[in-house]
């Protein structure tokens, strides 16, 4: 699925209610998985605004990129190899960075600076799930 495809539903997913984490989950794992599970969002559910809302955390878009490569490159088994999933949690990260200067919620949001409707979130978790699109795209 090409970049932008994968950014406009992940931003329609997250205007529909869904929160970054999870619009991230949804949309990059039907995007990319064999057989995507419709209950994923769940497990993306609390990692909003920084973990629960309390925006001390890890940015929720990036939990759920993470949690999406987790689910796309992760194992199955005990001793499996993880160093695809890792290198790809670890560019993922690095990009992030890159662009909004830290991984926790309220650092991020003070470089993001104010908004209304959270709109510069939801850009941001569009952003991020392009990010990973164009890096899955790549492996």
């Amino acid at each position: 699925m090409k970049k932008q495809e994968i950014e406009k539903s992940t931003f329609q997913y997250h205007q529909s209610g869904f929160h970054c984490a999870e619009a991230i989950v949804k949309s990059v794992v039907e995007a990319f998985a064999e057989k995507p599970i419709v209950d994923l969002p769940k497990a993306a559910a609390v990692f909003n605004g920084g973990v629960a809302g309390s925006r001390e955390e890890l940015c929720g878009a990036l939990a759920g990129g993470l949690i999406a490569i987790g689910y796309l490159k992760g194992r199955t088994k005990p001793g499996e190899d993880l160093t695809d999933a890792k290198a790809l949690a670890n560019n993922l990260r690095q990009q992030f960075i890159d662009q909004y200067g830290a991984t926790q919620c309220r650092k991020v949001l003070d470089h993001l600076g104010p908004q209304e409707n959270s709109m510069k979130c939801k850009e941001l978790t569009a952003n991020v799930a392009g990010m990973l699109a164009r890096l899955i795209n790549k492996n």
